[in-house]
């Protein structure tokens, strides 16, 4: 993948390094891009700018290592899944975490968790050699438990022929 994007101009080109590293921060400590902008010594757009395009570069490969397995594969995990754990019948681990944030000015309410923090919440799937087949955000006020019931009808059509056949 190609971090460095073309200069267009302005006083400086910001290394490939730096732009990851501040990407990370942001993502990693949740700060808003100003403080991120002052901690990196950089413009608050260049932090903008920064991050959008890293992400599109990563959201641009997620078809490529983020998939759901086809037949062949659920057979291989589950059998995995067995001899690993001794569960049989699994074709995936699930689970949920919340991720707390600053809020955008807009629509606060929107991000307020059940223990009236403000946070997202993100599901994730992975194999038994922890691959991510699945990752989702899904609403906030949705208790954890009821999450994967809401999600089954894509989850339907991969397995119900692994059952029934």
């Amino acid at each position: 993948m190609e971090l460095n994007k073309p200069y267009t101009g302005g006083e400086h080109q910001i290394p490939a390094r730096k732009q990851l590293l501040l990407t990370i921060w942001w993502l990693g400590k949740g700060e808003t891009l100003i403080s991120v902008a002052d901690r990196f010594d950089v413009s608050l757009s260049t932090v903008y700018h920064c991050t959008n395009f890293l992400l599109s570069k990563l959201l641009s490969l997620q078809s490529r290592y983020i998939t759901w397995p086809d037949l062949a594969e659920v057979s291989r995990v589950e059998l995995d899944f067995r001899e690993r754990c001794g569960f049989p019948g699994v074709v995936g681990a699930i689970d949920v975490c919340n991720i707390c944030f600053k809020p955008p000015v807009e629509h606060q309410e929107s991000y307020i968790d059940r223990k009236m923090q403000h946070s997202i919440k993100l599901q994730a799937i992975l194999t038994s050699q922890k691959t991510f087949t699945n990752i989702m955000n899904v609403k906030n006020r949705e208790i954890t438990a009821n999450i994967f019931i809401t999600t089954t009808t894509w989850l339907e059509t991969l397995l119900i022929p692994c059952i029934v056949g």
